[in-house]
């Protein structure tokens, strides 16, 4: 007697097919459903935004240059933008 009687193996065998079938039917069906949806809607155009930059500036009782220093990197950073 073998370990696996032949009408389960074939049951199982079939089972497998059956299963990797579905799966294949659905991967293609979702794949050809998200192209027709990616050619028929226009494209969005992102609207164009200008970069944030932030600088962090260490101080401690700077009192008397922290004015100074902030219109120095106000002016570094806008220039370069």
């Amino acid at each position: 007697m073998s370990l696996f009687p032949s009408t389960l193996f074939i049951g199982f065998n079939l089972f497998s097919i059956s299963v990797l079938a579905t799966y294949l039917v659905r991967h293609y069906l979702f794949t050809f459903y998200g192209l027709i949806q990616h050619f028929r809607e226009p494209r969005q155009t992102l609207p164009l935004l200008k970069p944030t930059v932030t600088v962090i500036v260490p101080a401690h009782n700077e009192e008397n240059v922290i004015g100074d220093l902030l219109r120095r990197l106000e002016a570094l950073v806008s220039k370069q933008l």
